[in-house]
């Protein structure tokens, strides 16, 4: 059965820990903790891919070159959302600077040299940029999450500082490779 991968992006410290602090909140009134019980980290994906033939060694040292060669992406979180499906979710999204969006392409033309695959909806022009909050939400709990988001003082504001890979299923980080930068 095919492994899938997911390209992240993560935050600064100081976001990072924001973002923590959300999924603290929610978990401790019992709302949902599956992203801390997952070992997650927060983060927004770039791409996911599913293949049995990845060249994990080549391709990590191929991310690795990428970000020696990119800076940090300042990043301002000023909307939250969901998507409503049978598994609802409810994530924040950054207003979708051209600096995110290019950093996006790039990354994007980089897994196109290697052979890699991505999921549609992670294709430049589909992606949606995000950062989940809440993942496989039961319904009759929505609007006690949303009442967390109405506390929430946004935007929040920090800058994305590394860029990894992880496999999915189980979670396990494979690499993460800081942007070259003093931001982070």
């Amino acid at each position: 059965m095919p492994k899938s991968f997911a390209f992240a992006l993560y935050f600064d410290a100081a976001l990072e820990n924001q973002i923590l602090e959300l999924w603290n909140v929610l978990a401790r009134r019992k709302i949902t903790s599956l992203l801390i019980d997952s070992g997650s980290r927060p983060h927004m994906r770039l791409s996911v891919t599913t293949a049995d033939d990845l060249e994990l060694p080549k391709l990590r040292t191929t991310v690795e070159s990428f970000a020696a060669q990119e800076g940090p992406v300042a990043i301002s979180f000023s909307a939250a959302g969901g998507f409503f499906t049978d598994e609802t979710s409810l994530f924040l999204t950054p207003a979708p600077t051209i600096q995110l969006l290019a950093f996006h392409d790039r990354f994007h033309e980089l897994l196109q040299v290697m052979g890699v695959e991505s999921l549609d909806v992670y294709q430049p022009g589909n992606w949606f940029p995000h950062c989940s909050v809440a993942q496989e939400l039961p319904r009759n709990r929505l609007a006690d999450a949303f009442a967390v988001f109405q506390e929430l003082k946004l935007p929040l504001t920090g800058h994305i500082c590394d860029v990894g890979m992880v496999e999915l299923t189980p979670f396990q980080e494979y690499c993460a490779f800081s942007l070259d930068g003093d931001m982070c």
